[in-house]
């Protein structure tokens, strides 16, 4: 920033940004304990049940709609000052306390018989999280053309083979999913462990650095949202959706961006002073792990990564990970010892 004092002569004053300054603390002595990964009989018969949710049937029947059902309905809704809108043959499942299309939808549908027409009115809340909606009433006119009711498969020999999975067996299909259950328990107490040695780490250590970093690290969170709600519209329709202004959603994004830089700036000075680096050969199989977790666009891709901008992402990326994995290994007491390389 350049801010004109006086003009002739000419007299300025410019201000920029220091370097962050990062002082570690006696990280060498941190100890701690990965908490157990485990699974239990609870969590494998959640995921039974939502395999046999997969396979449900659903038949139709004669009795009074009731929660759980899946019903196909005409439809005519109004609201104040607009003209009726129609829609033929919807289904929809019929979930208590259900959101959707208004809180209290599915409820005045309980109990009708086909063939049967029911009008009501539903309002929105005041308290509304979509302001524009807010206390707005709809009127609605509902004729049920149909009522389905769910049937699940039984848990036997039968359906663990149904899956396809080459799985012959209920006990084998059980032992499959515990398997799994137990990779996802690993890895994500693995990645909880790095995050508690990261911040007794950053606990110890003392951090000064310019606001604009937490500024550039906001803009680039702010990027990431435009391009997931790109096929939405961007971050204008995001910010529309939940009724924010960007400075607001800004602030929410601050205290996050801020322990993220800080999180940074102290890893990459532990790096600097453990002389934590990688080899260009890791960098290009790094380079080819990465595109060959993906099915398209590998020849675009090479050409990224392959760029000098690239090839340092990628390297800043991988020493990262040996920093992060260096710490672990001295909070588990397995650190490498003096004289032996990172």
């Amino acid at each position: 920033q350049i801010e004109i004092l006086q003009v002739d002569p000419v007299v300025f004053k410019s201000t920029f940004p220091l370097r962050p300054q990062v002082e570690l603390g006696d990280h060498q002595h941190i100890r701690l304990a990965p908490e157990p990964a485990e699974v239990t009989e609870e969590e494998i018969n959640s995921v039974m049940e939502q395999l046999r949710e997969r396979r449900a049937v659903w038949a139709p029947v004669e009795h009074p709609v009731s929660f759980e059902d899946l019903v196909t309905i005409d439809i005519e809704e109004r609201s104040e000052g607009n003209s009726i809108n129609s829609y033929q043959g919807r289904q929809f499942p019929v979930i208590q306390d259900s959101p959707i299309p208004l809180p209290g939808f599915a409820e005045h549908l309980v109990g009708m018989k086909k063939g049967e027409e029911r009008e009501f009115s539903l309002s929105y809340p005041d308290n509304y999280e979509l302001k524009e909606l807010a206390g707005k009433q709809y009127n609605f006119k509902v004729k049920l053309i149909e009522v389905k009711e769910k049937h699940l498969p039984d848990l036997n020999d039968e359906f663990a083979k149904s899956l396809g999975q080459g799985i012959e067996t209920l006990d084998a299909l059980r032992e499959s999913t515990a398997t799994s259950l137990t990779n996802v328990a690993e890895e994500r107490a693995r990645r909880d462990f790095e995050q508690r040695v990261i911040e007794a780490v950053v606990d110890l250590a003392k951090v000064e650095f310019p606001p604009i970093l937490v500024e550039q690290e906001i803009d680039r969170l702010l990027s990431e949202r435009d391009r997931m709600f790109r096929r939405q519209g961007g971050l204008e329709s995001y910010l529309k959706t939940f009724n924010k202004t960007e400075e607001e959603v800004r602030e929410e994004l601050r205290p996050g961006a801020t322990e993220r830089v800080i999180q940074s700036l102290v890893l990459g000075k532990l790096a600097e002073e453990e002389k934590i680096e990688v080899s260009p050969a890791e960098i290009d199989a790094e380079i080819e792990k990465m595109i060959g977790s993906t099915e398209e666009n590998a020849e675009e891709l090479h050409k990224i990564f392959n760029t000098q901008q690239g090839r340092r992402w990628v390297e800043e990326r991988l020493i990262t990970q040996k920093t992060v994995q260096h710490l672990v290994e001295i909070a588990t007491g397995n650190a490498t010892k003096e004289g032996e390389s990172v």
